[in-house]
């Protein structure tokens, strides 16, 4: 579950968000909607850590602040998936090991391979991506 407590944000004098106090449903999907620089994308920045704030973020108990700084980025690493709006690949890159990139960083051991494979091959399957291998060679 995800709660806010009179969440604010403020950029160049300018207050983004506004004591915003609410509780996330813990299942089902959530939209934000709103104009164009309303502060959707500053909510979901302070949420996943990406930006500081005053107030409070609490998901499934854990008040974010609590987060030692060194173990912030860890922390959204295993919590948090981002797609961004113009994407942030590797362009040099299949789509493939776009997907598995974050699993492989939560473990750098080489027999945890196969099981972030399968992983990221569940996760595409799901988007009904279709498997087809490029030869460069030729």
């Amino acid at each position: 579950m995800i709660e806010l407590k009179r969440l604010s944000k403020n950029y160049n004098n300018s207050k983004i968000l506004n004591e915003i106090s609410y509780i996330f449903p813990n299942t089902g999907l959530v939209a934000i909607v709103g104009e164009s620089g309303c502060g959707k994308t500053t909510l979901l920045n302070c949420i996943s850590l990406l930006t500081d704030y005053d107030g409070e973020i609490i998901i499934d108990g854990t008040n974010l602040k609590s987060i030692p700084k060194n173990e912030v980025d860890f922390y959204r690493l295993k919590h948090f998936g981002f797609v961004f709006q113009d994407f942030k690949l590797f362009e040099d890159q299949t789509v493939f090991n776009n997907v598995c990139f974050p699993l492989n960083c939560l473990s750098n051991f080489t027999n945890k391979f196969k099981e972030n494979y399968n992983v990221a091959r569940a996760f595409l399957d799901k988007v009904n991506y279709t498997y087809f291998k490029i030869d460069k060679t030729q």
